[in-house]
């Protein structure tokens, strides 16, 4: 056992390790960056009126753009009156089965762009808006790329849509 740490202080030290991940796992996570997620953590976010976020999310805001700094696993509700979602080329990754990916609900001079949406039932679904441009992204869904209902001057331009 020459060079060998004894058993009991082996086993201390392990549990010493486990209790700080524990402990301070939370801590770490945070610390990596403003709206930084673990790999894998799925995201609900909606852009509330106010503009707020609801939860935080890897997204930089600049005035009315919001505009996504790394991929997102999950869903995104934009209620934001002339606001602009900006993908930037990143990835909209939505729960799957059943879900919308990114829902505009009652919104007014709206634009949607560069998002490379996956794994949706619907990937853009627009209700009760008016004057919203989804333009240039990429959809990818089960279902319905991008539905709308009881909307006005809408506009989808320069998209790629493609079933899953």
């Amino acid at each position: 056992m020459s060079g060998s740490l004894p058993r009991s202080l082996l086993i201390g030290a392990i549990a010493l390790v486990m209790v700080s991940s524990t402990l301070f796992g939370g801590a770490l996570a945070a610390l990596t960056g403003p709206g930084a997620h673990p790999a894998g953590t799925v995201i609900h976010l909606t852009i509330r009126p106010d503009g707020s976020l609801s939860t935080p999310a890897p997204i930089s805001v600049s005035g009315n753009t919001y505009t996504l700094t790394q991929e997102i696993n999950g869903t995104i509700v934009d209620e934001r009156n002339g606001s602009t979602l900006d993908g930037a080329g990143h990835g909209l990754n939505s729960t799957g089965s059943g879900s919308v990916a990114l829902s505009l609900y009652g919104v007014t001079g709206v634009t949607v762009e560069d998002l490379n949406i996956t794994n949706a039932s619907t990937g853009i679904s627009i209700q009760n808006s008016s004057t919203v441009l989804v333009e240039n992204n990429a959809i990818r869904a089960i279902g319905v790329g991008v539905l709308s209902d009881f909307g006005e001057n809408l506009s989808v331009v320069g998209n790629h849509l493609s079933p899953w």
